[in-house]
């Protein structure tokens, strides 16, 4: 995929389970990098849940630089 301007396409990604959890108890990074500038969004997620996945969405992404025309994820 070809991104037409910034911000137009996402990846997400789930990294983890890290061992040891750091001093916080995260244990899993959420990245969401743009296609375009390859610029990356990373949050520590002490679980995975769908509530924060969606929460991480809207307040860091949408609400910041508008809906996205392409989300790609590998499930």
């Amino acid at each position: 995929m070809v991104a037409s301007w910034p911000f137009d396409i996402w990846g997400f990604d789930v990294v983890g389970f890290i061992f040891p959890k750091s001093s916080c108890g995260h244990a899993y990074t959420l990245a969401a990098p743009n296609y375009l500038s390859k610029w990356a969004k990373i949050v520590p997620l002490k679980k995975v849940r769908k509530k924060i996945v969606i929460e991480f969405i809207w307040c860091n992404l949408i609400f910041r630089y508008g809906v996205p025309r392409y989300i790609i994820t590998d499930g």
